[in-house]
């Protein structure tokens, strides 16, 4: 019933659960599976059973409006978004609907994104991104190696730290 309510309102909200309630419960039958956070972006914290802490960003700084995970080949299908301590001012995560945003885009930028796809280009090295054993979750660099191979991205290390390239999907249609 909550993949057909989500599939026909595209975001569903639940309120009213107890404190350290219902978080585990809804999230297993809400995902079939859960994706790891390997190859981050972002700082966050590990709370485990694959649930993070949001962006963990100074207050004066925001988050624009973006596709989660969409440097990734594999996308998440589905989000779910917990609140243990609501803001007192501030604080919020608008979301946008996706398939309007896209309707918006002129249709000759859509197809060309479409056919060239979208490269990512990163560069780990001190005071830019965040640490490449932080991103790839470790210290070995065989493993970094193995990752990217696996993952059709380019890596090569600098004297800085590492680079990493990959195209992706411009767009994905939503099963």
């Amino acid at each position: 019933e909550i993949n057909e309510l989500l599939l026909a309102h595209r975001a569903l909200l639940f309120r009213g659960f107890r404190p350290g309630g219902g978080l585990d419960t809804i999230s297993t039958g809400f995902f079939e599976a859960r994706l790891a956070y390997t190859y981050r972006s972002t700082p966050r914290t590990n709370l485990g059973q694959y649930v993070f802490t949001a962006t963990e960003y100074p207050r004066k700084q925001s988050i624009l409006q973006h596709c989660e995970n969409a440097y990734q080949r594999v996308w998440p299908m589905k989000l779910l978004f917990h609140c243990v301590q609501p803001a007192t001012t501030g604080g919020r995560t608008p979301l946008a609907n996706t398939s309007r945003v896209t309707r918006a885009i002129d249709t000759a930028v859509r197809e060309e994104f479409d056919r060239r796809g979208v490269r990512y280009v990163r560069n780990y090295r001190a005071g830019v991104d965040l640490p490449w054993e932080e991103v790839f979750c470790t210290t070995d660099r065989a493993a970094v190696e193995r990752f990217c191979a696996e993952h059709g991205m380019e890596c090569c290390w600098t004297d800085g730290g590492l680079r990493t390239s990959q195209v992706c999907q411009g767009f994905a249609n939503h099963p």
